[in-house]
């Protein structure tokens, strides 16, 4: 799952503390989030609403913006890596959670021989 981070707080495995909607490779503003604060944002509580679906937080899980530049060259530059190491495709969970637009013109940073799966 590339377009949520860890809800909570504490350390990462390499020792980097996370929390707050600030993790290692994202800061606050990486996240979708409430109008006056990007601090908190909406919980999906609405199936039937796209925007609640695809741009609030998944049981507590921070949502990223999967829109923003940021965001897209960053979980771009991890797939290519993956690929680069021989993997040879990836499976995209929680799909729906994302704009197909906005997951579209983050895969096309991709390279093209992974196979992708969603």
């Amino acid at each position: 799952v590339f377009n949520h981070c860890a809800g909570g707080s504490g350390w990462g495995i390499a020792g980097s503390p996370f929390g707050g909607r600030s993790f290692p490779l994202y800061e606050p503003g990486d996240f979708h989030h409430n109008e006056n604060t990007s601090l908190s944002n909406c919980i999906v509580t609405n199936y039937s609403d796209k925007h609640n679906v695809q741009s609030c937080d998944l049981v507590g899980l921070p949502d990223l913006c999967t829109g923003c530049e940021h965001v897209q060259a960053t979980v771009a530059t991890y797939l290519n890596r993956l690929a680069s190491l021989g993997v040879a495709g990836i499976r995209i969970d929680a799909a729906k959670h994302q704009d197909p637009k906005e997951l579209a013109q983050l895969l096309s940073r991709v390279n093209p021989s992974l196979y992708k799966f969603s």
